[in-house]
């Protein structure tokens, strides 16, 4: 979690900080609080009044897993090809790597409960020992069985607690509880499939086209008319579902496969011109804006 404290240090959280021993507190910028519980767990109870111009949410992915315990608020969960609506209690596992976003359905606050963690979270037991809950390759979508809601609240408001309790031993109880309730809901709850629908066909397959071709398409136009649809139509329906412009996902899709040539020590030309740029300029500036360094001074980092 350390990339992830940094790149938010920078750009998401207020200068003041918390510090005791394994634990650190940041304010963010729209009013809640996270806090790193040793270095490899964020925890944060979020509620947020959003509105369709300031929703934050793109189709996304991360290096580590995303535990969204929802509370309230007008959304669904969109991952793979499929949209989750959540009632209260429901809980979305998204492990690394995969895609996904939240969906806002219509104004107003947004309450859930967000854990991110990193595999190194587990990484003192035997990789046997984990819950089938935490092996799954897709997002998954559950919810706690009614017999064990009360624990699993009170296990949620003991660790609010105790991470706003100044004690030293604080990281301590509150990986205790985030243990506990962890184990609690592995083992104690169920897939909520009549909560689960298909992403419509023609979207899945837009993302599909992009994600296979990305490389030799340039435009929306180019693939608007491989659908014999309109620019605009393709553009609309795919922002609908996945909260990003079209376009904006097709580059983010030739920077993504650049990234992981240059960690690959690929060159920086060969890089360009793998990943489908129509120009080494658009290359470099679409490759500064999403990771706020040129392609060189990325392959550098990766070398230390």
């Amino acid at each position: 979690m350390k990339t992830y404290l940094q790149e938010h240090i920078e750009s998401r959280y207020l200068p003041e900080a918390l510090i005791r021993p394994g634990l650190q507190k940041y304010r963010n910028y729209t009013g809640w609080e996270d806090f790193y519980i040793g270095r490899h767990l964020v925890f944060s109870h979020r509620r947020t009044d959003y509105s369709a111009s300031m929703f934050p949410e793109k189709l996304h992915s991360h290096r580590f897993f995303e535990m969204d315990i929802y509370i309230t608020g007008q959304i669904s969960y969109i991952s793979d090809d499929q949209e989750m609506l959540p009632h209260k209690d429901d809980i979305l596992l998204v492990p690394p790597g995969c895609m996904h976003t939240a969906r806002l359905l219509d104004l107003g606050p947004y309450e859930r409960y967000v854990f991110y963690f990193s595999p190194q979270f587990f990484s003192s037991l035997d990789i046997l020992a984990l819950p089938a809950f935490f092996a799954e390759k897709h997002a998954s979508f559950h919810h706690i069985k009614p017999q064990y809601r009360a624990e699993f609240y009170y296990l949620l408001e003991k660790l609010k607690s105790v991470l706003r309790a100044d004690e030293n031993d604080a990281a301590l109880l509150a990986y205790s509880h985030v243990t506990q309730l962890f184990h609690l809901i592995a083992n104690h709850s169920d897939v909520n499939s009549n909560r689960i629908a298909d992403i419509p066909e023609n979207v899945r397959a837009l993302r599909e086209y992009v994600d296979c071709n990305f490389q030799t398409l340039n435009t929306v136009s180019e693939i608007a008319q491989h659908f014999y649809y309109s620019r605009e139509y393709v553009s609309r329906i795919f922002k609908q579902y996945y909260n990003i412009q079209l376009s904006e996902y097709l580059v983010n899709r030739k920077v993504d496969y650049a990234k992981n040539l240059l960690k690959e020590s690929k060159s920086v030309t060969f890089a360009f011109d793998s990943s489908g740029f129509h120009s080494m300029s658009s290359f470099i500036n679409a490759f500064r804006a999403r990771t706020g360094m040129t392609p060189s001074e990325y392959k550098r980092s990766k070398k230390k």
